[in-house]
């Protein structure tokens, strides 16, 4: 059973992101990290649950983790998902690694169910003051999308300087999100949150290929 957003305490998040050459080698790295990542499930202390992903384009892959505590080991270090050697792989171009603090976020009508379609907006800000910003209008538009059909919820994740702001929202599957891409109450806020940038945005688009851990 794929895991639900709102299953685990969750304390920090960590995506890593693997670009690769071609679609074959994304779909290598996506079930060598589901392998591996079954394989240590238990084992790594914090870690709650994890989910693989592959982009719609089919050469990038995001590994997600979700842990119960923001640092591990006696020095205080950021919690990471064991995928240095998938790194490694024949085809894989780059690996970066993203974390922060989950934020109050929303939660659709179809919160609980196994998401199939997932975006990945990482945004660059200037400080803590523009994400206490941007997490402000999402909260103000979030009316209309606690009602739309098909959306499960968004996750927004905040480094601990408010630098790097990274939204994690979910759908039920792909339909549900491209009606949610084309209904016009988008842009607006779209454009509204675009002012706080720094740098140009990053979204990867993915369809959910892999869950491990809570039910």
């Amino acid at each position: 059973m794929r895991a639900s957003d709102k299953t685990v305490d969750e304390r920090w998040g960590t995506f890593d992101i693997f670009r690769t050459e071609e679609a074959a080698a994304a779909g290598a790295v996506a079930e060598a990290a589901a392998r591996k990542l079954r394989s240590v499930f238990g084992d790594l202390p914090g870690l709650l649950a994890a989910r693989v992903h592959m982009d719609l384009g089919g050469t990038v892959v995001v590994c997600r983790g979700q842990w119960a505590s923001p640092v591990s080991g006696s020095e205080g270090d950021p919690p990471v998902l064991p995928l240095r050697e998938i790194a490694e792989m024949p085809g894989v171009r780059t690996m970066t690694s993203l974390g922060g603090i989950p934020a109050d976020g929303l939660k659709g009508p179809d919160a609980g169910r196994p998401p199939g379609i997932a975006v990945i907006a990482t945004r660059h800000l200037a400080d803590r003051e523009s994400a206490d910003a941007a997490l402000k209008l999402l909260s103000a538009t979030g009316d209309w999308k606690r009602r739309f059909p098909g959306f499960i919820s968004a996750v927004p994740y905040v480094s601990s300087d408010g630098t790097l702001f990274v939204n994690y929202p979910t759908w039920v599957d792909e339909a549900a999100y491209r009606a949610w891409m084309a209904d016009p109450r988008i842009a607006p806020a779209k454009a509204e949150v675009a002012q706080l940038d720094v740098s140009s945005p990053e979204f990867l688009t993915c369809r959910v290929t892999a869950d491990i851990g809570a039910a």
